[in-house]
């Protein structure tokens, strides 16, 4: 294989006005892990990673991503079973998935670490770096899936412009569960204040009195997310909306729609009594939330999911969901 082969983007980083490509040998590599951070953290070989300068690294071979088989895109609310669907995905033998890669992650936010304008240096990263990993994912005979984090949907415009012919999931989940989850463990972008200016001016009042602050918040995350979804969904062929209790029953039909070489999941059973977050796939059993611990949480936010749960029975009224009539 030649250099640009052998090593593949996993992080872009940036010191003072300078940018650096952070490389990694993807052989060594062990991709069991749900999200591609965990599988970066796991290396051993120190040799396994090296840090290029950006003006350096574009100057390797690049290729049309055109030449490539299309690169299957999922969005998705939070914790809806996406990490689930993509570990499913990577036991039928016949998919890469990279599980919200840190790479387009810097790309593809509100924060986004490249200087304008945005579609020339930052897109010209995105698309080099992805048909590097398709054509190490097609010399392996493998389609290569992107699981994109739950912020990037903001930019669902630039991406579907980046990569206009890939196949798009779009994966929601009712907003009990969803907001239970992100108030009980919630990451950073529902902790981090600064995101909520934005949210505040995308978003219409949702006329709630939360109990509390961060489901709140939760909540116009959720229903932007959804929001996002609905405008950049309707009219796109390439585009479905599957719900997560659709998953186990559709999954085979999933693996064919995010397939452009006929992969099909008629040996492949459905999964979802593994943890799909915690160390490699297997390893934990998935220990669902307990229902009386949803229902006390229903019951302090009533107002906020009831508003929500408009959204979310509205997107599932799309015509471009569910299965082919």
């Amino acid at each position: 294989m030649t250099e640009h082969t052998n090593w593949l983007v996993y992080k872009f980083t940036k010191a003072g006005e300078h940018f650096f490509v952070h490389l990694v040998d993807p052989s060594k590599l062990n991709l069991d892990f749900g999200f591609l951070k965990d599988s970066i953290k796991a290396l051993q070989d120190p040799k396994a990673i090296k840090v290029l300068p950006f003006t350096k690294w574009l100057e390797l071979p690049s290729y049309s991503v055109g030449k490539l088989p299309p690169v299957g895109k999922i969005f998705h609310v939070a914790r809806c079973g996406s990490t689930l669907l993509c570990q499913n995905l990577k036991a039928t033998g016949k998919f890469i998935t990279l599980g919200e890669p840190e790479f387009l992650g810097r790309i593809y936010n509100p924060s986004n670490m490249f200087p304008e304008p945005f579609q020339t240096l930052a897109s010209l990263a995105a698309k080099k770096a992805v048909a590097d990993w398709n054509l190490w994912a097609n010399s392996l005979n493998k389609q290569l899936i992107i699981k994109f984090n739950s912020v990037s949907i903001m930019h669902q415009s630039q991406i579907r412009s980046d990569f206009p012919d890939s196949p798009v999931l779009c994966l929601i989940r009712e907003p009990l569960a969803v907001l239970e989850s992100l108030t009980r463990t919630p990451p950073d972008y529902v902790q981090n204040q600064a995101w909520l200016d934005l949210y505040n001016t995308a978003l219409p009042d949702l006329n709630t009195q939360p109990a509390d602050a961060m489901a709140h918040y939760a909540g116009k995350h959720y229903f932007h997310t959804l929001t996002q979804m609905e405008q950049h969904s309707s009219g796109h062929s390439n585009t479905k909306v599957y719900d997560y209790t659709e998953l186990s029953n559709n999954y085979a039909e999933i693996v064919s729609f995010l397939s452009t070489n006929q992969i099909t999941a008629a040996n492949q059973e459905w999964n979802n009594t593994w943890s799909s977050k915690e160390g490699v796939w297997k390893s934990k059993p998935y220990k669902a939330i307990c229902n009386s611990t949803l229902n006390s949480f229903a019951e302090q936010h009533d107002e906020l999911l009831k508003a929500l749960q408009s959204k979310y029975a509205q997107l599932k009224t799309l015509p471009i969901q569910h299965k082919e009539s």
